[in-house]
């Protein structure tokens, strides 16, 4: 159950007032705000990194929750079921949508890269040769995804948007294995 504290996913759905969570099993998991309340809803029993409240640009989606992980499903909490978008990428560690909703950005550690999947549920590589992305926000100026690469670099590599030029903003030291960032967020200050 969700108290093993294993979460390797959570998302607060304004709209809904609740936080969602998934586990390492597989779980999905809704929570009052103050972490109340918890209710297990299914068990898909698939390897979901993280979670994404949906916007209304992207089509059908909007304000669902999209769980990105092994693959790209779709989680609807009217009907507590969730659909599969896509099957890759194969291992997306972390997603952001773009400023309109349109698009949905994956960074993949077993791929090595970030993909962009459209509603439809198709996927293209925006950029390759980002070794373990383990992490991607956009910046403050909407026009660069920044991905952490969790290698042996750990650098903070920009993807610039559109056409995918990379560039390393940031560069750091891998703390060795089991060690190194998951996720990523900016303050308003881009921080």
């Amino acid at each position: 159950d969700y108290t093993s504290g294993t979460s390797t996913g959570v998302v607060y759905h304004p709209g809904l007032d609740k936080i969602f969570a998934v586990d390492l099993s597989g779980g999905m998991f809704r929570m009052d705000n103050d972490g109340s309340n918890v209710t297990t809803l299914l068990d898909i029993n698939s390897g979901t990194n993280a979670l994404a409240v949906v916007p209304a640009g992207f089509g059908a989606y909007g304000g669902q929750i999209a769980m990105c992980g092994v693959d790209i499903r779709i989680y609807n909490p009217a009907t507590n079921t969730a659909v599969v978008l896509t099957t890759a990428p194969t291992q997306a560690s972390d997603c952001v949508f773009n400023p309109d909703g349109s698009l949905l950005y994956t960074a993949d550690f077993s791929l090595n890269g970030v993909y962009q999947v459209t509603s439809a549920g198709v996927h293209t590589v925006l950029a390759a040769g980002i070794n373990n992305a383990n992490g991607i926000v956009f910046d403050t100026a909407k026009n660069r995804l920044l991905v952490f690469e969790g290698a042996t670099t750990a650098d903070v590599t920009a993807v610039a948007l559109p056409g995918g030029a990379k560039t390393v903003t940031a560069s750091g030291q891998n703390t060795g294995p089991g060690y190194g960032v998951t996720g990523m967020a900016l303050d308003c200050a881009g921080n």
